[in-house]
């Protein structure tokens, strides 16, 4: 029987804002290869999880374990292999999304250009207009653009259809499908449940 292969695993992982608002003794495993979609109703902590995954925020206690290696945060050499897109992003309003690019493009050594004219090509974003003309919708097929572009091995997406039409939803949703085919691993958040059942091999809930 081949033993399961894990991408990341949080370990009784805890990061509390206030008295039992943020995650409390989190456990969860990321299989290699494998789409986790991750439930929860709005406040249990999902964005709280995968900012900790990212790297963006440290949790307080627990353990995290990446490519079996263990820390109690996520590593900078780490995040290099990481691609996160939030909820919300935000980015510096005068920049291009070409500049924007051209920024991560110096962070990530797997950035492929043609990955990101590929998918700002898919979703039809503007390259040239700056960013602070751009709906909250554009930020995220931009967030996504990035991510896709730096070929990371884990994808961490923070509700990543929210606000999209029905094409660039389908995008999305393919993006995911097509990088888990070919071995990368992703945790993704969504309201959608038929998302979830219809693209994920694991799912998760978690509740206050």
């Amino acid at each position: 029987m081949k033993s399961i292969e894990y991408a990341m695993q949080l370990s009784s992982v805890s990061l509390l804002y206030e008295k039992n608002i943020g995650i409390k003794s989190l456990n969860l495993n990321l299989q290699k290869g494998s789409v986790y979609g991750f439930l929860g109703r709005n406040g249990a902590g999902k964005s709280t999880t995968l900012r900790v995954m990212s790297g963006v925020t440290r949790p307080q206690s627990g353990q995290i374990v990446f490519d079996s290696v263990q820390s109690k945060y996520v590593r900078s050499q780490w995040k290099k292999q990481i691609g996160y897109v939030p909820q919300m992003p935000v980015f510096p309003e005068n920049l291009t999304s070409t500049q924007a690019a051209r920024f991560l493009a110096g962070l990530y050594p797997t950035w492929q250009d043609a990955r990101f004219e590929a998918m700002v090509s898919a979703f039809q974003l503007p390259v040239t207009r700056k960013i602070e003309g751009f709906s909250v919708g554009m930020k995220t097929m931009l967030s996504v653009a990035l991510a896709y572009a730096c070929d990371p091995e884990i994808y961490i997406l923070d509700e990543p259809t929210s606000g999209l039409d029905p094409v660039s939803r389908r995008i999305v949703l393919d993006l995911i499908r097509r990088e888990s085919s070919v071995g990368k691993s992703l945790i993704f958040s969504t309201h959608i449940v038929d998302d979830l059942y219809e693209n994920c091999h694991q799912i998760g809930i978690i509740d206050y």
